[in-house]
């Protein structure tokens, strides 16, 4: 229930909904969902993909995460400020 509820707020968009759902369930596919959302265009999904990871001590993933679209060099070392 929890993998189609969290697709659902993906197809629409809704990363806050999506950031309440994982930060208060944790019975669906995290990795599956984080990988998911690693290259998704928009930084809020490539930051709730940075969570799942981090939640899952998948630390070397959240680089990617990070670096995925970036535009500007300093994007990076900001994303990862606030996802840690």
């Amino acid at each position: 229930v929890n993998d189609a509820l969290n697709e659902l707020l993906v197809e629409e968009e809704d990363y806050e909904a999506l950031h309440h759902s994982i930060s208060q369930y944790d019975n669906f596919n995290q990795l599956g969902l984080a990988a998911e959302l690693e290259k998704h265009e928009l930084l809020e999904f490539r930051r709730v993909s940075a969570t799942l990871y981090k939640q899952n001590l998948r630390f070397s993933h959240m680089g990617a995460c990070a670096s995925a679209h970036v535009n500007m060099p300093g994007q990076a070392s900001e994303f990862r400020r606030e996802v840690m």
